[in-house]
């Protein structure tokens, strides 16, 4: 079965064993099969935690978008961040439906798992939002 991981965070920052990482700047490409279809606010690299964890990007209303064969998928993301702030409202949204909202209070992640039949074999396309800003962060999808 298909299987993909992905680390998001800042360029330079360590990478979780067994994941690729994805930075802001990393648009979706054929070639590579993933990527941001609009890049990202921005990224940020707080130390504390683990390398899963401990880095992350921001934005809002952006689509991050992996081609998978059609089949139904569970989709891991884990949200929030190890710094001293909040975030709540994040939208989880796959194949153009929300499926989630995540709240995390400071220094906290949450890691909501999610199952998605992938009708269009082209891509997954992952959207997160909030109503707070930044509007989202995201630190791994699995």
């Amino acid at each position: 079965p298909f299987a993909a991981r992905f680390d998001f965070g800042e360029t330079g920052s360590p990478v979780a064993d067994g994941y690729t990482g994805v930075d802001p700047s990393d648009t979706y490409q054929p070639a590579t099969g993933y990527g941001w279809h609009s890049a990202p606010v921005g990224s940020r690299d707080r130390i504390a935690g683990t390398d899963m964890t401990r880095d992350l990007v921001y934005a809002g209303g952006v689509t991050f978008a992996v081609d998978v064969p059609e089949a139904t998928y569970d989709v891991t993301l884990t949200l929030g961040d190890m710094g001293s702030w909040p975030h709540d409202q994040m939208a989880v949204i796959l194949e153009g439906h929300q499926v989630d909202s995540v709240d995390t209070a400071a220094g906290e992640t949450a890691s909501p798992l999610k199952r998605s039949r992938l009708i269009a074999p082209a891509s997954e396309r992952t959207s997160i939002s909030s109503d707070s800003s930044p509007a989202w962060i995201k630190t791994r999808m699995v």
